[in-house]
């Protein structure tokens, strides 16, 4: 109401530019408990938004007659902020942290990676980023950086690097291209996805791979079944492989029924396998998907195919192992005999 009835100057500028930060991180830290308190703070959130869109509009459209906005002072940072991210969160607020104890060998370039991120959203500029920075670390990482970083580093770039310098081991690259061989597709994942994963794991090297090496480890590790259909297939790029794919689940049997059927042949040597629930090949019984075989659960000997005992016990067995004994003792009399 104060802008839509007044003319705007300097000082009214800063009070509303105040203001709006204020309510910004008021309703930033608001917790909602109930599903009716999370719509309050969703028609709050919603109402804020509409004042900052309705007050950076009026700014455009010339209703400040010879007024200059603030550039410096704490006045032009609240201004520069709302007027270029009104949702902006503060750097304290952005909820991980970096301490140097994780043990993973590249915990520091997913925390930078993240920090990037968070920076990009925000809208926060590299000389920001490098003042804001203690906010995102914890002892013993914040106290090496206030003795021994803060006052020697002058870039938010310079301090990205000592952080590499400092937190990643020298031989962090060896562990990731490891990792890079190891890293498979999974039975029901998706291939966008584990290319994704994969493109995660390469970015951490500092040089990066060449494309034609990232497709021939990805067309090596991608399930069996992909490997079949295209060991002769050109493949220029990885979007050209991930539809390649796609295609060959499209016109398939499901991936998951295919590396069943893979996985009981390797086991058996490549022989074919044979059930004895139904007597069908190319499975064994507690694979069997025959309806009537599938819901007869009882025990049943594979040897001479009865129910109630398993071929351990069974009396085929016992008869066999005591004909033997008896001829075995028939040849011993006979040798004994002079």
């Amino acid at each position: 109401m104060i802008l839509r009835e007044a003319r705007l100057t300097n000082d009214l500028i800063n009070r509303v530019e105040a203001l709006l930060w204020h309510l910004s991180g008021r309703v930033h830290r608001i917790s909602a408990l109930t599903e009716g308190q999370q719509g309050d703070r969703a028609e709050l959130q919603l109402r804020l938004r509409e004042s900052k869109r309705w007050y950076r509009e009026r700014l455009r459209l010339g209703a400040v007659q010879g007024v200059q906005r603030p550039e410096s002072g704490d006045s032009g940072e609240r201004a520069r902020a709302v007027g270029e991210n009104p949702d902006a969160i503060p750097i304290s607020k952005w909820g991980f942290t970096f301490s140097g104890k994780e043990t993973e060998p590249v915990a520091v370039l997913k925390f930078l990676k993240r920090v990037e991120e968070g920076r990009s959203v925000n809208g926060i500029d590299e000389e920001r980023m490098r003042r804001g920075f203690a906010q995102l670390l914890e002892p013993p990482a914040l106290t090496w950086y206030r003795e021994c970083v803060r006052d020697s580093v002058s870039s938010w770039r310079e301090l990205k690097e000592r952080l590499k310098q400092e937190f990643l081991p020298d031989d962090y690259e060896e562990g990731v291209l490891e990792n890079l061989r190891e890293c498979k597709q999974g039975s029901s994942e998706r291939v966008s996805f584990f290319v994704a994963r994969f493109e995660e794991i390469s970015g951490w090297l500092s040089e990066p791979l060449t494309e034609e090496r990232k497709l021939k480890m990805l067309r090596k590790n991608i399930l069996p079944s992909y490997r079949e259909k295209l060991w002769n297939t050109e493949i220029t790029s990885r979007d050209h492989l991930i539809r390649l794919c796609k295609k060959i689940e499209a016109s398939t049997v499901p991936v998951t029924n295919r590396e069943r059927m893979a996985t009981v042949t390797r086991r058996s040597g490549g022989a074919e396998q044979t059930c004895f629930r139904c007597r069908q090949t190319g499975h064994i019984a507690r694979e069997c998907l025959d309806g009537a075989a599938a819901t007869d659960r009882r025990i049943r000997c594979y040897i001479c195919e009865r129910v109630g005992h398993t071929s351990r016990n069974c009396p085929r067995r016992v008869e066999n192992a005591s004909a033997a004994g008896e001829g075995a003792g028939d040849r011993s009399r006979a040798y004994e005999q002079p």
